[in-house]
């Protein structure tokens, strides 16, 4: 039989139980209050310049933002020890309110303060950041289901039927088309506050002497559009364009600028520098497509097997989509803001239709009209082209 402890080694294991079972009490509060409080833990994990109030100047330009008499007032985060702790006052949380699927079930009015919300608190630093602004844009499959005319939903859900590489390209798109109209409705109401927000603080400061600390942009919200401030997509001398009369042959809701001087390089053209038309941001950009003639010849990228490389702008002050396809590169990023005149890239020939023999490089342009649900027609663009 084995003798007893020795007096001082029980008390030695008995401290020994106390300390261990008081550990585990402690892990186990601390797991309890870690699944009890998870708006707490996402405020720990955000910058404190994105959890506390602006101020300084940054504040003074956002106020001047304010909505005006009428408008839907931004939602008042709650403060603790100058901690944001509502959910809408973190910037994640925020951002998800501003998903397709939260939109979806918010009105208008909800959408925009929704909006000015996630762009005031974006703005606490005194900056709205390219990668913040591309963490909240849509699909670029929801962008082109967005756009798309009416008489091209047919050929979207043709063009996905199969399973071959060039079919499930288009899938994303067709899936998007059903509710894009209103669900796109909202995403520009979100897009107009960034605007607004994004323009008081490029704003100067009230009493600035120099009025170049930063312009006001071309056309405040809710503006009308002002033709006279947009940019040719190609100078002239360096494009070609159908007359009206050949138009009928082309597409209905696009316009097809030839370029004249392009360099071959094999399949491939590279044509002059592409412009944007308008100031605005980017919403959809791709520089990536591989193919060839013909859907059998697609391989991967681009925005669509057919529109191969090409960028999306998207002017707030207007509520226009101008869209670029058959670039040769892109230069832009989603989520980049560019001025009227602004380099997109290079014309070219991508997409499965352009890499068609007899084609040419050329720039394929869409205007879509999110205020009117319409697309301009290609007499519409020609004129428009032509004026600039």
């Amino acid at each position: 039989m084995n003798p007893s402890p020795a007096p001082d080694a029980a008390d030695r294991r008995a401290r020994a139980l106390v300390v261990v079972s008081s550990l585990l009490l402690l892990i186990e509060g601390a797991l309890v209050l870690s699944s009890a409080s998870p708006g707490l833990r996402a405020v720990s994990a955000v910058p404190e310049s994105r959890r506390s109030v602006p101020s300084g100047p940054a504040a003074s330009r956002l106020d001047a933002a304010s909505p005006a008499a009428g408008e839907i007032p931004a939602r008042p985060a709650v403060f603790r020890t100058s901690r944001i702790i509502d959910p809408v006052g973190n910037l994640d949380a925020a951002a998800r309110a501003l998903r397709l699927d939260a939109l979806r079930g918010r009105s208008l009015e909800e959408a925009a303060t929704a909006g000015r919300a996630w762009a005031r608190l974006a703005a606490a630093d005194g900056a709205i950041t390219e990668r913040e602004l591309a963490s909240i844009l849509p699909s670029s499959a929801f962008i082109l289901a967005r756009t798309s005319p009416d008489d091209y939903v047919d050929d979207i859900r043709l063009s996905a039927e199969g399973s071959d590489t060039f079919a499930r390209a288009y899938k994303p798109i067709a899936r998007a088309l059903p509710g894009s109209n209103a669900a796109g409705a909202r995403l520009e109401a979100v897009l107009g506050e960034i605007h607004a927000v994004r323009n008081a603080l490029r704003r100067p400061p009230e009493g600035s002497e120099d009025g170049s600390a930063g312009a006001p942009a071309r056309v405040s919200r809710g503006s009308p559009p002002d033709e006279a401030a947009l940019h040719a997509p190609v100078p002239r001398g360096q494009r070609w364009i159908a007359s009206a009369e050949d138009l009928k042959k082309t597409h209905r809701h696009a316009l097809d600028i030839f370029f004249l001087g392009e360099g071959e390089r094999g399949s491939a053209e590279k044509g002059p520098a592409i412009r944007s038309m308008s100031p605005g941001l980017v919403v959809a950009a791709a520089d990536d497509w591989v193919g060839g003639e013909g859907a059998a010849k697609y391989r991967r990228g681009g925005l669509t097997p057919r529109a191969g490389n090409g960028a999306v702008i998207y002017d707030p002050g207007t509520r226009r989509y101008y869209t670029y396809f058959h670039m040769h590169d892109v230069s832009v990023r989603p989520g980049q803001w560019v001025e009227a005149g602004e380099v997109l890239g290079r014309g070219g020939n991508t997409g499965t239709n352009a890499r068609k023999r007899g084609h040419g490089g050329h720039l394929h342009l869409e205007i879509y009209r999110a205020s009117e649900d319409r697309a301009l027609d290609c007499w519409e663009l020609r004129d428009l082209v032509l004026s600039l």
